[in-house]
C-alpha cells in the first residue's frame, strides 16, 4: 500500500452523509470527521460521527497500527462495552444488533469518556477484584 497524500477536516455537514464506520446518518449541522487522500492511486473520501473518529483512534491505539478493519473496531467495541447489554447473548454464535448505533448509544459515549483502554484494562486483569460496569459511570 502507498498512501500518496492524506488530509483530515472537522467540517460542519452542510448536506446528509453515512458515517463510513456505524452506517448511521450525519445530520445536516453535525461536525464530523473527513478524511481525504490518494492510497495505491485511488482516491478515497471517509466521513464519521466524531464519536466514531474516537473510537476508531482508541482500537488502533489497542490493536498498535494505524490502519483498521470496520467490522474488527465494531466487533471490538461490542465485546468490550456491549457484553452486559440486554442486546448481547455470548450464548449465540453472531452479536444480536443493538437498537442504537454506535455513535448513539449512551453506553459507548460513557465508555470513550473514562477510555475504552482502562476498560479493556479492567475486563482483562485477572483478580482485580474491581466490579466495573460502564453504567456504573
Amino acid at each position: 500500500m502507498s498512501l500518496e497524500f492524506f488530509t483530515t477536516a472537522v467540517p460542519i455537514a452542510r448536506k446528509e452523509y453515512i458515517c463510513d464506520l456505524c452506517g448511521g446518518k450525519i445530520k445536516v449541522g453535525e461536525k464530523y470527521e473527513r478524511f481525504t487522500g490518494k492510497n495505491d492511486n485511488e482516491m478515497f473520501d471517509i466521513k464519521h460521527h466524531l464519536l466514531c473518529s474516537e473510537i476508531i483512534r482508541q482500537y488502533c491505539d489497542y490493536i498498535g497500527e494505524q490502519e483498521y478493519d470496520v467490522d474488527s473496531c465494531n466487533e471490538w467495541v461490542q465485546e468490550i462495552v456491549c457484553a452486559d447489554c440486554e442486546h448481547y447473548d455470548d450464548e449465540r454464535d453472531d452479536y444480536t444488533p443493538c437498537t442504537c448505533l454506535i455513535a448513539q448509544c449512551p453506553k459507548v459515549s460513557r465508555a470513550l469518556k473514562i477510555g475504552l483502554s482502562i476498560i479493556i484494562q479492567l475486563h482483562t486483569s485477572p483478580g482485580n477484584g474491581i466490579a466495573f460496569g460502564v453504567d456504573a459511570v
